[in-house]
């Protein structure tokens, strides 16, 4: 940003006490001791600036390989061995992870103590940002903006500006000549904006560099393009495929989609699935979040406040959906009703969360069983009511073992081997929801015990 440059009234600058303020913000510019960092989001621009540390060599990083960059109760080091579960995290190119799972206001804190921290003074510092708001257009029933809108946009705030004329026929140039001569990308760095100068054989206005900018998508190692790279009728498809995937079930697995849709994509600028990912959340909705489960990258509803209440309500949905198919959901309905997820994924979510379905492996195909697919008998729950009257009778201890064993004398065969039951929380489940005594009982320390009075 050149001092002759007039700042729009829209931009906040940060001033390292208005970090409330940058809710609901995205970045306009930034720069850090006169070398601009790029980012669509604060989370991107916080990881860039780290990265510009890291290639530097700054030896204050040291310290943040063991101690955290702020003041924390979980006291984990700021550079991250490995990321964190159910946490937005981004790999470094030191083969390290960085924790960028913050609010807005949190993520302003951050770049301004790391940057702190690197030896800068606040004049050194230069962040401006703009509010989300007036960017983005209802679509569809999903939050986005076309480019003709945000062009517009642009134009509207700056066309009436002293020494700007010809707008719009400038912008259009400028466009033109980067699908043509930077069909694989461009970087706003002095030398690609001489580049285009030279080809244009003119100077481009700061205002319509941030205008261009705005149009396009960035990757993740600060390359913008236009939506050259994507055929605009597979485009189309897919955003159409994205809103079903949401109506289903809130979500779907980021490589199912990228696995239906990456011949679409210029593989030169759309180099694998991260890209993809990045595409995906800067053009299409703000309402989705990407996120990490397990080894699965899942994109979900914003709506949901934890990946864990995300994922209860998936399982529910299996319940629900199983209980209408007498307690078994084979391959093909769970591909009806799980449309956007792999089984592997709702296999992994199944056997850490649910302690009342099984995964279970039919003909050769896979299905998801709950107790009445298993075939638990009506009369389970007076067999294990029996057997409990017995165990306290014998002045016995309750454990697991003692009661698969009596039920086994009982039944006349081993229920766990009968019914496929091979983990001890689900067979401490299935005790709990056959229980049907009059004394209340719970598990503890895999003792189905007396509550205490």
């Amino acid at each position: 940003m050149s001092e002759k440059m007039t700042v729009p009234d829209n931009w906040i600058r940060f001033d390292f006490t208005n970090a409330q303020s940058f809710k609901g913000t995205k970045p306009a510019y930034c720069r850090i001791d006169d070398i601009e960092i790029q980012g669509t989001n604060w989370a991107k621009v916080f990881v860039a600036l780290v990265e510009r540390e890291i290639a530097t060599q700054n030896p204050v990083l040291k310290t943040l390989y063991k101690a955290p960059l702020l003041d924390s109760r979980t006291g984990r080091p700021f550079f991250l061995k490995e990321d964190i579960e159910y946490l937005n995290c981004s790999r470094l190119s030191n083969g390290y992870w960085v924790c960028v799972n913050a609010s807005i206001p949190s993520l302003m804190g951050m770049i301004y103590e790391f940057c702190r921290r690197c030896g800068y003074e606040k004049k050194q510092i230069v962040i401006y940002g703009v509010p989300k708001e007036n960017a983005r257009e209802k679509n569809g029933g999903n939050v986005r903006m076309s480019q003709e809108k945000k062009c517009n946009l642009f134009i509207k705030s700056f066309k009436e500006l002293d020494g700007v004329e010809d707008w719009e026929k400038n912008l259009v140039n400028v466009l033109m000549a980067l699908l043509k001569d930077f069909p694989n990308g461009f970087t706003f760095d002095d030398s690609c904006i001489r580049i285009l100068e030279k080809s244009l054989e003119t100077c481009v206005d700061d205002r319509i560099l941030n205008c261009v900018k705005s149009l396009m998508f960035e990757r993740r190692d600060g390359v913008y393009f236009l939506n050259s790279f994507i055929d605009q009728d597979g485009k189309d498809k897919l955003l159409e495929q994205v809103k079903r995937y949401m109506d289903l079930n809130s979500g779907f697995e980021v490589n199912t989609l990228y696995d239906n849709y990456r011949h679409i994509f210029n593989p030169s600028c759309i180099r694998g699935s991260d890209d993809f990912e990045d595409w995906l959340v800067d053009e299409t909705f703000e309402e989705v979040k990407t996120t990490s489960i397990g080894k699965f990258r899942i994109a979900r509803s914003k709506s949901y406040r934890t990946d864990d209440k995300y994922i209860s309500d998936l399982l529910q949905k299996i319940r629900d959906v199983a209980k209408d198919n007498y307690g078994t959901i084979d391959e093909g309905k769970i591909f009806d009703k799980f449309d956007g997820f792999s089984l592997d994924f709702l296999s992994y979510i199944v056997k850490l969360k649910a302690d009342d379905i099984f995964v279970k492996k039919i003909n050769e195909t896979i299905c998801f069983q709950t107790f009445e697919g298993l075939g638990i008998p009506e009369d389970f729950s007076v067999n294990v009511s029996d057997v409990l009257d017995t165990v306290d009778e014998l002045n016995l201890l309750p454990s697991i073992e003692v009661l698969n064993a009596l039920l086994a004398v009982k039944l006349g065969y081993n229920p766990r081997c009968e019914y496929g039951i091979e983990e001890d929380r689900a067979f401490r489940k299935l005790i709990e929801v056959c229980y049907k005594g009059a004394v209340s009982r719970q598990w503890k320390n895999n003792v189905f015990g007396k509550d205490e009075c």
